[in-house]
């Protein structure tokens, strides 16, 4: 087997736990239309596995089924204006992984190259409104920016190719089987799952990945 070399993280429900009061919270900051949070939801999971030729087709796409359904005149500016800015509120109000910050520092210290990929765009600024450290990460990706929704391999091979690394030798952390798992399976990429949910179980992730030698 290959040594790890990098690790990629998933962010939602893998950075921190998607409870069960993530949702309401979620709709609460959506007001004035909180209706419009699972129908976007609903929209999106339509694009699961998909791929086009870059970000802003599959984006483009998105955005004239935002207008239909909604009736707004730009679905761009709908989730820049009223879509993300509800998600920082909510992560605001979420709690990351217990120790995150501090694992994320020792596997750096220890040689590992780490990165983020997420189906949702506006990384940097979710992993600000968490508190989570962003020095640690070499690369800060979304599906909407490269293209592809999980678990279509697009997304995953544009990461290896922006880290410059054979897939058997990076290790995909998420917490989905169905998407982060497949994609990365699919890659020929190792995979740990971690609990979406709650933190039940996710000291045992933490010591897998502190378990890994130094590279340095």
């Amino acid at each position: 087997m290959e040594p790890i070399q990098a690790i990629i993280f998933d962010l939602d429900g893998t950075l921190y736990p998607m409870t069960n009061r993530f949702k309401p919270l979620f709709a609460v900051f959506s007001i004035p239309h909180p209706l419009r949070l699972p129908g976007y939801m609903k929209l999106r999971d339509g694009y699961r596995g998909e791929s086009r030729d870059c970000g802003k087709t599959i984006m483009a796409e998105i955005n004239r089924d935002i207008e239909s359904s909604f009736g707004v005149k730009s679905g761009e500016l709908w989730q820049e204006r009223q879509f993300y800015p509800a998600f920082y509120k909510t992560l605001a109000c979420t709690r990351r992984r217990p120790g995150i910050n501090e694992l994320l520092r020792e596997l750096k210290a220890k040689g590992y190259r780490l990165a983020v990929l997420s189906d949702f765009g506006k990384v940097p600024e979710r992993l600000q409104a968490l508190k989570i450290d962003s020095t640690p990460f070499e690369k800060m990706l979304s599906s909407e920016d490269l293209g592809g929704f999980k678990p279509n391999t697009f997304p995953f091979l544009k990461t290896l190719v922006e880290l410059n690394l054979p897939p058997e030798s990076v290790l995909m952390v998420g917490d989905r089987e169905e998407t982060d798992g497949d994609g990365a399976r699919a890659m020929g990429m190792p995979f740990l799952k971690v609990p979406g949910k709650s933190n039940e179980g996710w000291d045992e992730a933490v010591q897998f990945l502190k378990d890994l030698p130094s590279r340095t």
